[in-house]
C-alpha cells in the first residue's frame, strides 16, 4: 500500500473512531454508534426473546423467538410478583424489569443465553402504583410512569442491576405508557386519566416537565415514535378512538399535535424499525390489528387490517420488522398473537397461550454477526 494512502486510511479510521468515543451511546446495544466494525463487518440485529407480563396471576411469560420463522416457544415462567403491569428488558441484554404495582417493587432478572431469568432481587420505588417502564437507549436509566400519584421516577441502572432513584417528576393522572425519545434527551407519557400527553427532558437520568399538553381525543392508552424521533403518535381510546399526531422540536423536544385520524376502538400503537408502518390494536367488537403506511411527513394511510384474537392490546415488533407480536386480554384465556409481516401486512402464524392477565409485550434484541 502507498504511503500516502495508508495515511489516508489510518487518518479515516482515526477521525471515525474519536466521533464514536465523543458519543455516550457508544455500546454493545447501538449499532448506530458502532462505525469502525462497520467497515469490517455488517452488525444486524435480531430479536431472541419476548416476554409477557401476566397481571392477575403476578407472573412472567417466558418465550424464545425463532429466527427463521417467528414463532414462539415457551422457556418458563417467572413468578411471586403481586400485580405485575409493565415489562422493560435492559437495551444491553442483560436484565428484565417488571413493574409490580399491589406491593410496589421493581423487580430484576439476570437474563441466560436461552432467554430464562434468574432473581437479581427488587427496588422499592419512591411512588406507588408502578404502570409502565422504559429504559433509555444506553441502557444507563430506567423509568417508570405511576398511575397512583401522576408522576414518573428514574432510576440509574448498575452493571449489575441495582436502580438507584435520579428523582421523579410530575405527570398528569393515570399514567399509562411511556416511550423515550431516539435521542435519550426527551420522555413522553400518556396521561388517560387526564385526556392529556407530559413530555419531559431528561439530564443525567433525571425527568423534568417541561410540557402537558391535550392528547388530540380522550383515554389515551398506547404511545409510539417514529425512529428518527420527529413523530409521536397517540392511540386515544375513548369518545371517538383516534391516532393522533404529533411533530417533535428536536431541540426542545416539544410534541405539537399536526392532526387526528379516526380510527375504530384503537388501544396500543407501534412503528416499525424501518419507519414505514405503523401497527395499532383494535379491541371491542373489532378485535383487529391496523396497518398503518407512513409517509415523510408522519401521516399515516390505512393499507390493511387483521383479526386479532380477543382484547388485543400491546403489540411488540423484532428489529428486521420480520414478525409481529399482539397480547391479548380475554379475561377467560390470555394468549399472544404472532404474526409474520409480508411487504409491510402482517399474516397470522397462530397463537401461543401466556399466563393469566396477558398485558404487555417486549423484545429482548441481542446482536449476531
Amino acid at each position: 500500500m502507498r504511503p500516502w494512502i495508508r495515511a489516508c486510511f489510518i487518518s479515516l479510521l482515526s477521525s471515525l473512531a474519536a466521533q464514536c468515543n465523543q458519543s455516550s451511546k457508544c455500546k454493545e446495544a447501538d449499532a448506530s454508534c458502532n462505525v469502525l466494525p462497520l467497515l469490517l463487518y455488517s452488525k444486524v440485529a435480531v430479536a431472541t426473546n419476548l416476554y409477557v407480563v401476566n397481571a392477575t396471576s403476578g407472573s412472567l411469560s417466558e418465550y424464545s423467538i425463532d429466527r427463521g420463522t417467528g414463532l414462539l416457544s415457551s422457556v418458563g415462567t417467572a413468578t411471586g410478583m403481586a400485580g405485575t403491569n409493565g415489562v422493560q428488558v435492559d437495551p444491553l441484554g442483560r436484565f428484565v424489569f417488571v413493574a409490580a404495582s399491589t406491593t410496589p417493587r421493581i423487580h430484576r432478572f439476570a437474563i441466560d443465553t436461552t432467554g430464562a431469568l434468574s432473581v437479581l432481587g427488587t427496588t422499592t420505588p419512591n411512588s406507588t402504583f408502578p404502570i409502565g417502564l422504559c429504559a433509555d437507549p444506553t441502557g444507563a436509566y430506567l423509568f417508570s410512569v405511576v398511575a397512583g400519584n401522576g408522576t414518573v421516577e428514574g432510576f440509574s441502572v448498575s452493571s449489575n442491576s441495582v436502580l438507584t432513584s435520579t428523582g421523579t417528576a410530575l405527570a398528569a393522572a393515570g399514567g399509562i405508557s411511556l416511550r423515550i425519545h431516539p435521542s435519550g434527551r426527551f420522555m413522553y407519557t400518556t396521561n388517560s386519566g387526564a385526556a392529556n400527553i407530559s413530555a419531559y427532558s431528561l439530564s443525567v437520568g433525571a425527568p423534568t416537565n417541561i410540557l402537558t399538553t391535550a392528547s388530540g381525543g380522550t383515554s389515551p392508552q398506547g404511545i409510539a415514535l417514529d425512529p428518527t424521533g420527529n413523530f409521536l403518535y397517540v392511540a386515544n381510546s375513548g369518545g371517538t378512538p383516534n391516532i393522533a399526531i404529533f411533530s417533535i422540536n428536536q431541540s426542545t423536544g416539544i410534541p405539537t399535535l399536526q392532526t387526528t385520524i379516526n380510527s375504530t376502538s384503537v388501544y396500543g400503537i407501534v412503528v416499525d424499525p424501518t419507519g414505514q408502518y405503523a401497527y395499532t390494536t383494535n379491541q371491542g367488537a373489532s378485535n383487529t390489528v391496523s396497518t398503518y403506511r407512513r409517509d415523510s411527513a408522519g401521516l399515516l394511510t390505512l393499507v390493511g387490517t387483521v383479526a386479532a384474537g380477543t382484547a388485543p392490546a400491546f403489540l411488540a415488533i423484532d428489529p428486521q420488522s420480520k414478525f409481529l407480536y399482539v397480547s391479548n386480554n380475554n379475561t377467560a384465556t390470555q394468549y399472544v398473537s404472532q404474526y409474520r409481516i409480508v411487504s409491510g401486512l402482517p399474516v397470522s402464524i397462530g397463537t401461543i397461550a401466556a399466563g393469566d392477565g396477558g398485558y404487555f409485550v417486549d423484545l429482548l434484541v441481542k446482536y449476531f454477526y
